[in-house]
């Protein structure tokens, strides 16, 4: 996916600007965690390993900006754990969004309210099997139609199909670089 041109443009000034100040180092990007907690537990992930007094911390909302307007960057990538968890999220991101900071919000994209009202478990078919275990559990769900995440992929099939679908985006052109349609021919994918 390309970067907007305002975006592109505002970057590029600050690169610039660096330069012209012959700063060897500067920060470009500061990653944001305002929370470990999670509402997965995937397999070789250390952020759910912390204690459960850890894991129950979330970081205010003035800390959060303030750490990021004190790095300088102007790109935020906020991870986590699961930052859509955060009670204040989108009060963070407002904030930083005020500020002219771009923002990444990095998601599994699952927003449980309230918090294990669900079991998630990825993998093939997920979709099918998180409507059916709210549906079961009288709990009303929600799917967003937004263009850009368009695809759940879970397995090769998933793959060929996005390839096939043509197109531009960054997921396109990662799986050009590494080969991913000649792998899926010779199924040698993973």
């Amino acid at each position: 996916m390309a970067m907007p041109l305002r975006q592109t443009v505002r970057i590029g000034t600050y690169l610039l600007g660096q330069k012209l100040r012959r700063r060897e180092k500067f920060p470009l990007i500061v990653e944001l965690e305002p929370l470990f907690a999670c509402n997965l537990a995937c397999e070789g992930c250390g952020k759910i390993q912390h204690p459960a007094g850890v894991l129950k911390q979330r970081m205010p909302v003035a800390q959060a900006v303030g750490a990021v307007l004190e790095s300088g960057a102007p790109m935020v990538s906020i991870a986590g754990g699961e930052p859509l968890m955060h009670p204040h999220i989108d009060e963070i991101v407002r904030q930083l969004v005020a500020r002219r900071k771009y923002v990444f919000l990095c998601t599994n994209a699952m927003l449980l309210r309230p918090p294990g009202v669900l079991e998630p478990r990825l993998g093939p078919d997920s979709y099918a099997r998180h409507t059916g275990q709210a549906r079961r559990r009288g709990v009303v769900s929600a799917r967003l139609a937004l263009p850009r995440i368009a695809l759940d992929i879970d397995t090769p099939a998933d793959l060929t199909t996005l390839v096939a679908g043509g197109g531009v985006g960054e997921t396109l052109a990662v799986c050009a670089r590494l080969r991913i349609v000649e792998r899926l021919e010779t199924g040698s994918v993973l």
